[in-house]
């Protein structure tokens, strides 16, 4: 064999190799691959529960309904880690928030605008406070962070005093409408995740402070030496965090009609996953739209498995195996810095 055809034998597999990745990358076979999730875990659970009518405006309510929380705390996630941070606290923040809503709501006539404006604020306190620990101190955001975790649920524990509290019939009509109602088959909770995701993408994706945020998180040190002020996009990516955390505490309280100290904390390995499930998507690095489909995926699994009659332990599995998966992904190809 000459020189010649053996360059030919030993090419042919790389060009197969090559046209393969072309077309799924025709097809977005990688980019979106978590909508072909989707599609799959529809079928499979609609194959699997023929007594379910998954596609009937109910059940995508349902879906909706439960996946714009956890869309919230996802979102709340998103920009600290897009500044090189990994919040812990979100989660404890917003039951801080669903907690103190729901006091307020009860022991107090201000009217729900107000209670709303002054439980976003107090929750913000807490990133505020995380956020100069980590610019001033140089302190690591995840240890910082897990410290105010705690604190935030011990400031929670002490507003319930060890009670649940059940505050729906202290709220307004325009506030229950807020959180319970819906637009045609979109639960208005999912309106208005949807209207902050489309402002958070323009703000990421199309404007100077988004390309400092991502410059912050992609490498500091160079962010620095370009003149970014690093330590004021820490502290205000910490701060929007809290008070979007807590804002969808407010939320809860009108969703879930009733407030404790054990139900907001459950949202923390969920958004995670969907957080770096959605750095495979679209762009393979943080960005709204895939985690978007991150959650959707995450949730309409879950929503699956809850109907299926599945023990908790099934789905804490399912969101950490996914969390894996996405972090090695996300790790190959260099997506994080944290």
């Amino acid at each position: 064999m000459t020189t010649g055809e053996m360059n030919v034998h030993s090419s042919t597999p790389a060009r197969r190799k090559r046209g393969t990745a072309e077309a799924l990358d025709r097809i977005g076979a990688v980019r979106f691959s978590g909508l072909y999730g989707l599609a799959i875990v529809v079928v499979i659970f609609w194959i699997a529960l023929p007594n379910v009518h998954w596609f009937s405006t109910f059940n995508l309510q349902i879906i909706l309904s439960e996946a714009a929380l956890g869309g919230f705390f996802a979102l709340a996630a998103l920009v600290p880690l897009a500044a090189g941070m990994l919040d812990l606290q979100f989660a404890n923040v917003g039951g801080f928030g669903l907690a103190l809503m729901s006091y307020l709501a009860i022991h107090t006539t201000l009217p729900d605008a107000a209670l709303i404006a002054i439980v976003v604020v107090c929750s913000a306190l807490f990133g505020l406070v995380s956020g100069l620990f980590v610019s001033r101190l140089n302190l690591p955001s995840l240890l910082v962070t897990l410290g105010m975790s705690s604190l935030a649920l011990a400031v929670t524990q002490y507003i319930l005093n060890g009670q649940s509290l059940y505050p729906s019939s202290h709220f307004s009509h325009w506030f229950k409408t807020m959180t319970t109602g819906y637009v045609g088959p979109f639960p208005i909770t999912f309106l208005i995740l949807a209207g902050l995701g489309v402002l958070l993408h323009i703000s990421m994706e199309h404007t100077p402070s988004g390309r400092r945020l991502l410059a912050t998180g992609a490498n500091p040190v160079a962010a620095r030496l370009a003149g970014i002020k690093v330590g004021r996009i820490q502290v205000l990516s910490l701060t929007f965090a809290s008070a979007l955390g807590g804002f969808t505490g407010v939320l809860m309280a009108g969703v879930l009609a009733t407030a404790d100290d054990v139900t907001a904390p459950l949202y923390l390995l969920p958004a995670v996953a969907a957080l770096f499930l959605g750095t495979t998507q679209v762009k393979f690095r943080l960005n709204v739209v895939g985690t978007f489909i991150a959650v959707m995926l995450l949730q309409t699994a879950t929503h699956g498995f809850e109907l299926a009659g599945s023990t908790s332990w099934v789905i804490y599995v399912f969101d950490g195996a996914i969390l894996l998966v996405a972090v090695i992904v996300s790790r190959g190809r260099s997506t994080l810095h944290v």
